[in-house]
């Protein structure tokens, strides 16, 4: 519900994810970021920083570091979250 709430807003992803991985790597956390160019896109800033946190947070439990990058195609942006843990267990996918 709190997400419904926030406003969309027009903003640009490669600044919103530079800027939640610079506060991870001034905390301490190893984030390396790449390939980021600027897509403006219509998001909720708020939910949007959140969940890249969450993502960066789990990266760091599991992998100890994190690498980030966007791939800009036509209608779609990834951002791409690497780590080095050991990923989801086969038999776990499903769940």
């Amino acid at each position: 519900l709190e997400f419904a709430a926030e406003p969309t807003e027009t903003l640009d992803l490669a600044s919103l994810v530079q800027s939640v991985c610079d506060d991870y790597h001034d905390a301490g956390q190893h984030v390396v970021v790449q390939d980021l160019q600027a897509e403006i896109i219509a998001s909720k800033p708020v939910a949007l920083r959140r969940a890249l946190g969450n993502l960066l947070e789990n990266a760091f439990r599991y992998g100890d570091r994190a690498r980030v990058s966007l791939a800009v195609m036509p209608r779609q942006v990834h951002v791409r979250i690497h780590d080095d843990g050991p990923g989801i267990p086969v038999d776990m996918v499903e769940e």
